[in-house]
Parts: structure tokens; sequence; C-alpha cells
């Protein structure tokens, strides 16, 4: 005869309750858009947990911080989050280690602004790539890679490139050559691809993630 199972009710305190349900409040307002958060969160394999009295879906620390730096840094760049995301697979695929692809990035703003103003070492490698630095200037730092890209095309000499790149990028930034050795066409393909695999993610989603992020911080 099959026997009644037994049931033992168990309750406990959760002293960090209070900090999780912050979590859960900052994942609640993405249900506006669940749905396409769901799909990129997905894609790019995040890990989900149960956590709290309320089902809440948590992702993995690393993957939060990563996000949340991507977002920062967009910010400080001057980027929309999805390109700088396409620029760093593109990056990524490269070879090119996320720190020196970030700092080359910061050296190319710093080089062009000075540039356009008629000083810096990058000013004599615009010329030599026939680029106006003040025209350069007004785009969007994604849109300049691309223009330099299609640039360092024409240049024959391997060596001129290594020179051109490292006035551009920083001594480490010759790395950046591997990245742009195509055109701008193979880094809209790379933003493509990163966008298809679902390795690009929104401001707004990224913000999301930030709050997130920022009360887990604070349970720890």
């Amino acid at each position: 005869m099959a026997q009644n199972p037994v049931r033992i009710p168990i309750t406990a305190t959760n002293k960090t309750a209070q900090a999780f349900a912050q979590v859960n409040k900052g994942l609640k307002s993405m249900g506006s858009f669940a749905g396409q958060t769901a799909m990129k969160i997905g894609k790019i394999g995040v890990a989900f947990a149960t956590v709290g009295v309320a089902t809440a879906t948590v992702m993995t620390k690393s993957s939060m911080q990563t996000i949340d730096a991507l977002a920062k840094t967009a910010d400080q760049l001057g980027i929309n989050t999805e390109a700088l995301g396409g620029l760093q697979h593109a990056a990524n695929l490269a070879g090119v280690e996320n720190k020196t692809f970030e700092k080359s990035l910061q050296n190319l703003a710093i080089g062009v602004s000075d540039a356009a103003n008629n000083t810096g070492v990058a000013k004599d490698a615009f010329l030599e790539l026939g680029i106006s630095a003040a025209a350069l200037e007004k785009l969007p730092l994604d849109q300049q890679m691309l223009v330099v890209a299609d640039a360092m095309k024409n240049v024959k000499s391997q060596t001129d490139k290594v020179r051109i790149a490292a006035d551009l990028f920083g001594a480490r930034g010759v790395a950046m050559l591997n990245m742009i050795s195509g055109c701008s066409g193979d880094l809209r393909e790379m933003a493509a691809e990163a966008e298809h695999l679902g390795i690009t993610m929104s401001r707004v989603d990224a913000a999301q993630i930030e709050v997130a992020n920022d009360a887990v911080s604070r349970a720890t």
C-alpha cells in the first residue's frame, strides 16, 4: 500500500530579503519589454536563478557586471551600447584585448578632438590618410572607426600602417590593425553578427541591469 507523503514546512529568516526585493523591483520594471529582453538574455547564455519569496530571474553576477561595464564605457565614449557591442565583438574576433580596445577608442577620440584643433600627435596621421579631423569630429565614435578603416586600406606599406595606428590608437593600439584590416564593410558585418547573436543590448535594457547589479552588490 502506498504511503502518504510526509510534508514538513520549513521557515527561515532571510536577512538579504530586503536587498533582493530591490532586485525583484528592478527586474519587474523590465516587464514592458520582457519578451525582447528575455530573447537577448537567452541568446548570450545568461544564467537565471530563483530568488526570494517572489519568483524573479537574476542573472549571474559576472554577466551583470559585464553589461554594466559596457554601458558605462559607452557613456564615457559617447557611443550607444549597440554600436560599442558590435565593435567589441569585432575586436574580440581579431584577438584584441578588451582593455586595449577601450584604451584605443579613447585615444582615437582624443586624437580626433586635438587634430580638429590643429594639435596633437594624430594630426599628421589624419592628413596622411586624407581625413578631415574637423569633419570626423562631428561623427559618433563608431562612425569614426569606419572612416579610419576605409582610409587605412589605401595605405600600402605595413610599416606605415603600424606608424599611423600608433599615432591614432596609441602604442598598444597597433593591435587594432587586425580589427580594421578589412574595411568599414567588415565592421558593419561584425556589428550585424553581434546583433544576430544577441551580444548587443540597448541602453534601456542595460540601465535595468545596472539597477539590478547595484542591488545585488548591496546584498553582498
